[in-house]
């Protein structure tokens, strides 16, 4: 458990000097990726962090939807470090907004069901 909070506290100063350093935002995501990576419970923080990287690397998003990406991204790692009965609906809301295309899945799957 210890070890998961110095994670997320690593994450969460990467995440800071992310937006702020635009010169190292490939090699910051990256190791925001390897961080991520290294917990199960950080798993699809991890996901989410690699599709902002190959979007990133290959010029699809804009500064104003990068921005809004990270901070979406720092949202799901808040809520998946969060205790279940507070973390379960602002994951699925914070995974939408970090990796739009997650957005568009959950809605096909939803209206597939109804």
């Amino acid at each position: 458990m210890m070890q998961s909070i110095q994670r997320e506290t690593l994450v969460e100063t990467l995440l800071n000097t992310l937006e702020a350093e635009r010169y190292v935002r490939g090699p910051l995501l990256l190791t925001i990726v390897d961080e991520l990576s290294l917990s199960d419970g950080l798993a699809i923080a991890a996901d989410a962090a690699r599709a902002i990287l190959e979007a990133f690397h290959g010029g699809q998003v804009s500064e104003s939807e990068f921005v809004t990406r990270i901070g979406a991204l720092r949202q799901l790692v808040q809520a998946l470090a969060a205790p279940p009965e507070s973390g379960e609906v602002l994951i699925g809301d914070a995974l939408s907004r970090a990796v739009p295309r997650y957005a568009a899945v959950t809605a096909t799957a939803s209206a597939s069901a109804a």
